[in-house]
């Protein structure tokens, strides 16, 4: 039996590895939102669209924040993408063990393609953003009606209507984007 877990272990261990050294060929590495940061984007969708209908995050990661969204909005639908095969994997288990998720839709592929051809208008996006993806977030920005959040990194020449010092271990940031006040420059 110790030999089976064994086993289990190491190619769970090998499968992210794996994910992280893919990473710089899908956009960025599958690292979760802390706790306080997925709380803080929560409370900033409160504020910012209080009454909207789609939540799309792109980079689901392990999809913690996803399975959070569907529990905390239960009336809206929330669309979460992730390109790499295995975090997309474990995603979708972790989607399988929740309750109260019957509103989350997890895909496979790549968000900001989807964002280009215009047939993805959600109220909210949420990020976590990193240096070798965030120029490609401005494609997103037209498409959202109501709000971009943006975890760690900024998106390139856009004013954030509100940054949040999260207070998390990783120190992060949470940079808020009222699109219906957004002019990004080009």
């Amino acid at each position: 039996m110790l030999d089976v877990a064994l086993i289990i272990f190491i190619v769970l261990l090998l499968a992210t590895a794996f994910s992280f050294i893919l990473a710089p060929f899908a956009g960025s590495p599958p690292i979760p939102s802390t706790p306080k940061t997925c709380q803080a984007m929560i409370d900033a969708i409160h504020k910012y669209d209080p009454d909207g209908e789609v939540i799309i995050e792109v980079g689901f990661a392990w999809a913690g924040l996803s399975i959070k969204l569907a529990k905390t909005f239960p009336n809206r639908k929330i669309i979460a993408y992730e390109i790499s095969p295995f975090p997309y994997l474990m995603g979708r288990i972790r989607k399988c063990f929740s309750r109260n998720v019957g509103n989350l839709t997890l895909c496979y592929g790549n968000a900001f393609k989807a964002f280009e051809k215009g047939s993805l208008k959600p109220d909210t996006i949420v990020f976590y953003l990193c240096d070798s993806i965030s120029e490609k977030a401005k494609v997103c920005m037209p498409a959202a009606k109501n709000l971009v959040l943006a975890n760690t990194y900024a998106v390139p020449d856009t004013e954030p209507s509100e940054v949040i010092n999260v207070g998390d271990i990783a120190n992060s940031k949470l940079y808020c984007y009222n699109t219906s006040l957004l002019e990004v420059k080009k």
